[in-house]
């Protein structure tokens, strides 16, 4: 069981370190663009990626748990 988890735990990382560079190749596009940080058009698209990837990081986080409550 703690193979599975410690595989799944390796897969959840792998997931989050790809919406990392993905983030910040998004942002290093957005600098070049002219749409950095302090535009509100960035803002608004920064928070809607969050809202879009939060709920899949809750379940994930809720699946683990799960398997490291039975």
């Amino acid at each position: 069981m703690i193979t599975t988890v410690s595989g799944e735990q390796e897969a959840a990382n792998q997931r989050f370190e790809n919406l990392l560079a993905d983030a910040r190749a998004d942002r290093q596009r957005a600098d070049r663009d002219g749409q950095g940080p302090g535009h509100r058009a960035f803002k608004e698209a920064e928070h809607r990626a969050f809202l879009e990837t939060f709920p899949t990081l809750l379940a994930e986080l809720a699946r683990i748990w799960g398997r490291l409550a039975r």
